[in-house]
């Protein structure tokens, strides 16, 4: 990720985590964990898109895959891998 996003980022927390009163049921840390979350979700966006995996022989589609890389997270990548190749308009001639 690029360091003027993420720097921008953590600006928008902070201001956000300064200025916010702590709900009585939450820790402080409960608080900030939410804040985080919300400015998150705000950086990836708030609309749902179908994955694009077209490809060409001159352009291939790359995608990125976070998390822990564990056995749930190669499973998925194996099935991602799978759908791609089944998608592929390269792939049905």
């Amino acid at each position: 990720m690029a360091l003027p996003v993420v720097r921008d980022f953590i600006a928008h927390v902070k201001t956000r985590a300064l200025g916010r009163d702590v709900i009585g049921s939450l820790t402080p840390g409960q608080a900030l964990v939410q804040v985080v979350y919300e400015e998150l979700a705000v950086l990836m966006g708030t609309t749902q898109e179908g994955l694009n995996l077209a490809t060409t022989r001159r352009h291939h589609s790359h995608g990125r895959l976070a998390g822990c890389w564990q056995n749930h997270d190669l499973r998925q990548a194996g099935a991602l891998a799978e759908r791609a190749k089944k998608e592929s308009p390269a792939r049905k001639r």
